[in-house]
């Protein structure tokens, strides 16, 4: 790493600050660009498999919307066997929507909003969306082997009528049931939870009642309960009991004070369809973050982090007890706009990514927090790409030994897959001989 001598003292006498001992926090601002000194071996990644959403430029191109192009799931071992799940769809489709999980949509669009592709826990399966109708999606689960062989396990949950267009599988620690957000045509965005054992779908929240834009679910570690993720116009959460739903508790800019300026109201039909059409940065960004940030549960169940936005552009961590009480900004010194936070399969540290600002987003850091001493680890600095694309971050994984991170950049032109090491000292491009778009990366559990 390279940093001006300045920035290098700073950062030497935060390592040896303890957070939690100060009221104020003096971080450093995102530092100029810098990526790991060392290239990993990979020989030492050779027992991981991930798996992650790929967009060939040679993909076949949809007809009628020729920005849209195919897009393809790749399950790779680190000794470079892979397998692609895919499906041939007619190229006269209007739209490729949800390939196998991977959302298809122009370059900028598969970057920030690409699907979730979702390892069961405690299994060698994954499960996925796809389709290609922009209405009726259904799910598609496989079994994958060490050896990579495949077994299609079908569509769990078939159709249901009500159970419209759903994205992203959210799978309870436990692997016996998974969240998703569907749409209900009488109610709008839903969350629905699907138990795999006796195939019920329960739906767990509704537009009506909190905001107008659910974003994703993230269960407590004991499957008891799940945070919902919402966005316009009541930035913030709801917790909800699993076995008693209609109990949730409201943690939005609609019922919480302190949250009152972390909104972004689209306040009349008429701001409403200049976001449809002209789709200003500023709500292009509210949405990337909210909709890629999931509530994090921390110390035993006992608390929750998560991300609110607001349309100052503006987006910053908060906590609050998982009975609703004592919220508050989280690390309310930390400069710049943050999201995607991702804690470590010890559950000792979250990664999180970083802007200076969104309207001049020329670089984005990629952090880690220690959730113990609330000491703050830069590992990476990524430019803005020279080709005048956006700089989105489509993810952040944790190997299952919580040792490597990988991360989906696209600061060279193309975007890519990178693998760094959780103290920031080594790195390596996973699809560096691949061209394309390679994006939301997830390593199987």
């Amino acid at each position: 790493m390279k940093y001006k001598s300045l920035f290098f003292l700073m950062i030497i006498m935060l390592s040896h600050i303890s957070l939690v001992s100060c009221n104020t926090l003096h971080y450093y601002k995102i530092p100029s660009v810098h990526i790991p000194a060392s290239r990993i071996n990979m020989d030492t990644l050779s027992s991981y498999i991930i798996a992650y959403c790929w967009r060939p430029e040679t993909a076949k191109t949809s007809v009628i919307e020729p920005e849209q192009k195919e897009v393809h799931l790749i399950i790779q071992d680190i000794s470079n066997r892979t397998i692609t799940i895919t499906k041939e769809y007619p190229t006269s489709s209007s739209a490729f929507v949800n390939m196998i999980g991977c959302l298809s949509d122009d370059r900028q669009g598969l970057r920030n909003q690409s699907g979730r592709i979702g390892w069961r826990p405690n299994t060698n399966e994954i499960g996925l969306v796809y389709g290609i109708s922009p209405t009726v999606v259904d799910f598609k689960f496989f079994s994958i082997s060490e050896n990579l062989s495949l077994t299609d396990l079908g569509d769990p949950v078939g159709l249901n009528e009500k159970f419209w267009y759903p994205e992203d599988v959210f799978w309870s620690p436990d692997g016996s049931k998974f969240a998703t957000r569907a749409f209900d045509l009488d109610l709008g965005h839903s969350i629905w939870a699907y138990e795999m054992n006796t195939k019920k779908i329960t739906q767990l929240i509704n537009i009506e009642e909190v905001g107008n834009l659910v974003e994703n679910a993230s269960w407590s570690s004991a499957g008891d309960k799940i945070a919902i993720g919402y966005g316009a116009p009541h930035s913030g959460i709801v917790i909800v009991p699993y076995d008693k739903p209609e109990s949730y508790i409201e943690i939005t800019s609609n019922t919480n004070s302190i949250l009152r300026d972390w909104r972004y109201s689209i306040s009349s039909p008429l701001k409403a369809l200049e976001v449809i059409l002209t789709n200003p940065p500023v709500y292009r960004f509210n949405f990337y973050i909210s909709d890629r940030s999931l509530p994090v549960w921390i110390n035993n169940d006992e608390q929750i982090i998560f991300v609110a936005a607001n349309k100052q552009q503006k987006a910053t961590f908060f906590i609050v007890n998982s009975d609703g009480s004592e919220l508050k900004e989280f690390l309310p010194d930390l400069p710049g706009i943050v999201g995607l936070p991702t804690l470590s399969p010890d559950k000792k540290t979250l990664a999180f990514i970083r802007y200076d600002n969104w309207k001049n987003n020329d670089r984005v850091e990629i952090a880690t927090l220690n959730i113990e001493n609330l000491e703050i680890k830069s590992l990476a600095v990524f430019p803005a790409p020279e080709n005048g694309d956006e700089l989105w971050i489509s993810g952040l994984s944790w190997t299952p030994d919580g040792e490597y991170l990988a991360v989906s950049s696209p600061h060279t032109g193309e975007s890519e897959i990178y693998v760094i090491a959780k103290d920031g000292s080594a790195w390596v491009n996973l699809t560096e001989n691949m061209e394309g778009d390679a994006v939301s990366p997830a390593w199987k559990p």
